[in-house]
């Protein structure tokens, strides 16, 4: 059906703390709070670099709170950015010299003047619109960027004449990362669109973003997660995919049907027809406050102080009744070990809360995809799910229903936590 020469991108993930854009600080126990970010150190980020010139296909990177981060070579010699990578928005930004503040300072930035095949954006058109762009997250993050154009590596993809936009503001209370490839679907038409520009270049044999999440303990881990462009892994996944195509009023973002959630087969939510967005760059799962609620009473859960998280006692997890999400007429139920992630002894619930400005019903984060192998297919506008296949010690039931079919997988739980990233999506 395609085409287009072959190429296969599987970045794989190391678990560090690193800085992040939207973020909680989490405790490493409920009266010591947990405070200080690393960063990428000189060694990993030279890996990533080697990477890229050799010609593999493999670059080591980082994961915040279980948001994948990779490292990326941009200009001519290459300039290596850790960035978040990010299916709950659309611009591709990258922090610049010209960047003051708090989230700036003593930070890598993307010198353009250090770069030769650097060339400057081209005067607007319908395509690009402004030449300046401003986008707002879900947590009120605000960047501000000019665009610009350079060659990019990805692993050993290299994409040439990519538009990017070098951020001079970013107004964070917590940070960001070196910058940010957003991975929306194909109707945000962004001008700094890469995944698009990967397609146009065929260099990739399907229009595929696929991610896979480790369920290893490790707290250091070279193979945590991993991003294949231009197909799928079949070694991390079991069974067929269930598809949801994006509905036409939705097309902005990864989104499908929310029909609502039972909780131990009684509905949670009464009547309701929304929104649910599949979202990388959010690490917990977004819902309903009034859903909350009765998930927090049911798990005999209390909120953390000054935390939008809730503790749960480690020996009262096993009762916490099957939360049942009916999004696309599809139905996917999440055990009672499955709602639950340890940070150092502490059970905390995969939930949040949704707030006014988030215009969704249902995020569903990183917490909710690392049971599946995810698939955001750009070329027919919709989002597969498939059980994830990986270590399996530990292991719990999770089941999927879906299309009149059961599916049953044993999977390894287990997550350490340093930050929550608690959305990304732009609003």
């Amino acid at each position: 059906m395609y085409g287009w020469a072959v190429w296969f991108l599987v970045v794989f993930v190391l678990v560090q703390h690193v800085e992040a854009r939207n973020v909680l600080s989490i405790p490493s126990n409920p009266q010591s709070p947990k405070i200080g970010i690393f960063r990428l150190n000189f060694q990993l980020k030279q890996k990533a670099l080697d990477a890229n010139e050799t010609g593999q296909t493999t670059v080591i990177a980082d994961s915040v709170s279980h948001t994948l981060i990779t490292t990326i070579g941009v200009g001519t010699p290459a300039q290596v950015m850790a960035v978040q990578i990010d299916t709950g928005s659309s611009l591709f930004w990258l922090r610049s010299p010209k960047c003051r503040g708090t989230s700036c300072s003593g930070q890598p930035v993307f010198d353009n003047t250090k770069s030769t095949s650097y060339v400057p954006m081209p005067p607007a058109t319908a395509l690009t619109g402004p030449l300046r762009k401003s986008i707002v997250y879900g947590d009120n993050t605000r960047v501000e960027c000019e665009l610009g154009v350079d060659t990019v590596m990805l692993g050993a993809l290299v994409i040439p004449n990519q538009p990017l936009c070098e951020a001079d503001v970013i107004q964070t209370t917590t940070g960001s990362s070196d910058g940010l490839i957003g991975l929306a679907p194909p109707g945000a038409n962004t001008a700094t669109d890469v995944f698009r520009n990967m397609i146009a270049s065929k260099a990739i044999s399907k229009p595929f973003a696929s991610f896979w999440y480790n369920q290893s303990r490790q707290f250091s881990d070279t193979n945590a997660g991993q991003i294949t462009f231009g197909g799928t892994d079949s070694s991390k996944f079991t069974g067929n995919f269930t598809w949801f195509p994006i509905p036409i009023t939705g097309r902005n973002h990864w989104s499908t049907t929310f029909e609502g959630i039972t909780l131990d087969s009684a509905p949670l939510t009464q009547n309701r027809t929304g929104t649910a967005i599949f979202d990388t760059g959010t690490t917990l799962a977004i819902i309903p406050s009034d859903t909350l609620s009765a998930i927090v009473l049911a798990a005999n859960a209390k909120q953390l102080p000054n935390q939008g998280l809730y503790q749960v006692p480690c020996d009262k997890v096993s009762g916490i009744p099957p939360a049942t999400f009916h999004i696309g007429q599809r139905r996917i139920t999440l055990f009672a070990e499955q709602q639950v992630f340890v940070v150092d002894g502490t059970c905390l619930l995969i939930f949040a809360a949704s707030t006014p400005n988030i215009n969704v019903d249902v995020i569903l984060g990183a917490m909710f995809l690392r049971h599946f192998y995810t698939v955001f297919d750009f070329g027919t506008s919709r989002t597969g799910l498939a059980i994830s296949a990986g270590q399996l010690a530990n292991s719990l039931r999770l089941t999927g229903k879906s299309a009149g079919s059961r599916v049953n997988v044993d999977v390894r739980w287990a997550f350490v936590l340093g930050w929550v990233v608690l959305s990304s999506l732009v609003i």
